[in-house]
């Protein structure tokens, strides 16, 4: 029964390692983007600043965002990402909304804290 509850623990210490420690850990690197567009397939919900701003760049409500308010994802990618020769590239880049200006680093609890889901950062993990 012992056992059990060790390897347990050993199981929730994996848990917080790979969901929580690893974004502090990688976090130190400095961030250089390498254009490979895994950030447009994430789910984004814009602020309404953020949809006025795009609105006000001349963008039809409707062709960017879906009936739940998330930037709509045709074939799976934000609708704003333009691929040319590889390279990932942000349509509307000056007004993008703040979560993706942002991405991938983040706040927690007062400390920087990275997205290891970004690509740059699964060549650092340890």
């Amino acid at each position: 029964m012992e056992l059990g509850w060790l390897a347990l623990g050993g199981i929730d210490l994996f848990v917080i390692y790979y969901f929580f420690v690893r974004g502090f850990i990688v976090s130190r690197y400095e961030f250089s983007c390498g254009r490979c567009g895994l950030c447009c397939r994430l789910r984004v919900k814009p602020t309404e600043e953020d949809v006025q701003r795009i609105i006000g760049a001349g963008h039809e409500k409707e062709y960017f965002i879906d009936r739940h308010g998330n930037l709509k994802r045709p074939n799976g990618f934000c609708v704003f990402l333009d691929m040319h020769c590889g390279q990932a590239t942000c349509t509307i880049h000056d007004i993008k909304p703040k979560v993706c200006a942002g991405w991938p680093n983040k706040k927690m609890l007062g400390l920087k804290f990275a997205d290891t889901r970004c690509c740059f950062y699964k060549k650092k993990l340890v």
